[in-house]
């Protein structure tokens, strides 16, 4: 009879442990998934930051607009650039099932440019302290 209940415990036990072992792999997937969906709306974003640098050279070396002109179109460039901020963050915060908003959720697009800093910066520290211990390890 006790064997019954010591092996029911232990099957119970592993339920709960590999139930918890599902959770933080979930969680890590879905921090990667959140990553990359900030890296490809910044990516997207120096995209269109590029593309407005070049088009305000061009419009500023021709002769085709005044000044007013073209300080009217960069104005309206910068609301567009402006509304596309809110509407990526809207977008991304909205796309994302209730299971995983509390993983995904971004306030804003600051907060979305802190996040993606913060993930370069570590990135950037571990692949230094990488390449340290490298170092040291072909010295010795």
């Amino acid at each position: 009879m006790w064997e019954f209940f010591w092996f029911f415990l232990g099957a119970l036990v592993y339920k709960i442990l590999t139930h918890i072992l599902d959770i933080s792999n979930k969680g890590r997937f879905i921090m990667d998934i959140k990553l990359l969906a900030f890296q490809l709306i910044g990516q997207a974003f120096m995209e269109l930051s590029i593309v407005r640098a070049f088009r305000d050279k061009t419009l500023k070396n021709s002769d085709e607009y005044s000044e007013e002109q073209f300080k009217l179109i960069k104005n309206e460039d910068e609301l567009f650039l402006n509304n596309w901020k809110k509407r990526s963050v809207d977008k991304l915060n909205s796309s994302v099932p209730p299971l995983y908003k509390p993983y995904v959720s971004v306030k804003n697009w600051e907060e979305l440019v802190q996040l993606l800093v913060d993930c370069h910066d570590f990135s950037l520290v571990r692949n230094t302290r990488r390449n340290t211990h490298e170092r040291r390890n072909r010295e010795d």
